[in-house]
């Protein structure tokens, strides 16, 4: 039970920082690469504080390697995962995030293990990229191309970020490392574009909330509970998450609930479950 109410925890906590950054960028209450900036700041002083609070202080030749291919990832999910909230609805936007992800997560194994996959992945993956394709060009639904572009950019650093931190002994540690070395890029953009920058109390609140609470709060709460759940229940969780913030996006912040975004939605996720199905049963299998 407590796995169940930590998975539920952390695919909310994920999915708020949809809500949060659009109605922060939207409403004019912080611009993107502050709302960056203090995201990325307040989730790495969290997440290095949880995992110097979890165990000992590591010996200095014992801790991973900086991985600077995956904290640049993470530094294009950051800014463009903003930008791109300036004109996406929260829905949409985590769904082609989530879309991208998963679709990179797919491409990247099957180039690094050269796995034979089955029916069922390959046609969960066509599903998913008939989702996308119908969320981006459906007459109702159709997001601005460049900000439809950019949060496709962010879902696939973010899938090279989840592959690298894959081949990692400890997740939540190599997510600290590369957030703390991402926040780097983030600020050096935040400089160049400071003369554009837009700031108030309660979107600086909302920002640092959405670091501190649902970033590394809730990539903590999905650390702890991944070792225990299989490759089925873990795919629901991550699927979860676009779900959360599609629902919440028309609850909180008044998007449209159109047809088309319902339909986009049933079939990329459903085809991310389907894969998730064939994946768990090739697993079994082999």
């Amino acid at each position: 039970m407590q796995t169940v109410l930590l998975t539920a925890l952390a695919s909310a906590a994920l999915a708020a920082n949809a809500l949060l950054a659009r109605h922060a960028i939207s409403e004019d209450l912080l611009d993107p690469a502050s709302f960056a900036s203090l995201r990325a700041v307040s989730a790495a002083v969290v997440l290095a504080f949880l995992v110097k609070r979890r165990a000992p202080a590591v010996a200095a030749g014992t801790r991973p390697s900086r991985d600077f291919v995956a904290a640049a990832a993470l530094a294009v999910v950051l800014l463009l995962f903003s930008y791109a909230y300036v004109t996406l609805d929260a829905g949409s936007g985590a769904l082609i995030l989530f879309a991208a992800a998963q679709l990179t997560m797919f491409a990247g194994a099957l180039a690094g293990h050269r796995q034979r996959v089955n029916v069922a992945e390959l046609v969960g993956y066509a599903l998913v990229v008939a989702g996308l394709i119908y969320l981006v060009t459906a007459s109702d639904t159709a997001p601005p191309v460049v900000a439809a572009i950019a949060m496709g950019a962010a879902g696939i650093g973010a899938g090279v970020h989840s592959l690298r931190v894959g081949v990692r002994g400890d997740a939540l540690e190599a997510t600290s490392r590369n957030m703390t070395l991402a926040v780097v890029p983030v600020l050096a953009i935040h400089v160049i574009v400071a003369s554009t920058a837009l700031v108030t109390l309660p979107g600086v609140l909302i920002a640092v909330g959405a670091g501190a609470l649902m970033t590394a709060g809730g990539l903590a709460a999905w650390f702890a509970v991944l070792p225990g759940l299989g490759a089925l229940p873990t795919a629901i969780g991550r699927i979860a998450v676009p779900f959360v913030a599609v629902l919440g996006g028309i609850a909180l912040l008044g998007e449209e609930p159109t047809t088309s975004l319902f339909v986009a939605a049933l079939v990329l996720l459903g085809g991310a479950l389907v894969a998730a199905i064939g994946r768990t049963r090739r697993i079994r299998d082999s």
